[in-house]
């Protein structure tokens, strides 16, 4: 199998997982080939992404914030990047913050080693560090989010 046949059944594994014993997301189907996947926030604009890093040899999971608003995204992330050092003492460690001025899209995650094409066992592995990691996102950020968007207002 290629990677663009693997990701796809790696992410339809980690969306029924979810779904099913989670009740994380509503997702049915993954992209084709995409090495990531962005679940729905239930904010227009800001996804919750577990995935393979292009390049090969590191996954991530993280917070993207990437509406067509350039400024808006930076807003956000701003206001989220305030609030930090209480994030993270919620989340129980540092994340990665990425405000990227340069383009519209800003995020703030976690990444380890791993890659698509590993055995069976590591993929597990990464696939556990993915729920788990998507759950804590999930927890920490609705009400984060939430209060960034009471903080701009114009959300």
């Amino acid at each position: 199998m290629t990677k663009q046949e693997k990701y796809p059944v790696y992410f339809q594994s980690l969306i029924d997982e979810l779904r099913e014993q989670h009740n994380f997301t509503n997702a049915r189907r993954p992209g084709q080939g995409k090495p990531y996947y962005a679940f729905a926030s239930g904010t227009t604009g800001i996804k919750y992404v577990a995935g393979f890093d292009s390049k090969g040899g590191q996954v991530y999971t993280a917070l993207g914030i990437y509406s067509k608003d350039h400024e808006k995204n930076k807003a956000i992330f701003d206001a989220l990047e305030e609030r930090k050092s209480e994030i993270e003492g919620r989340f129980g460690m540092q994340l990665e913050w990425y405000r990227r001025d340069d383009i519209v899209r800003s995020s703030l995650g976690l990444w380890r080693e791993g890659d698509i094409d590993s055995d069976e066992h590591a993929l597990a592995t990464i696939k556990a560090w993915h729920i788990e990691n998507l759950l804590k996102f999930k927890a920490v950020f609705t009400s984060e989010i939430q209060r960034a968007r009471e903080t701009l207002q114009s959300f």
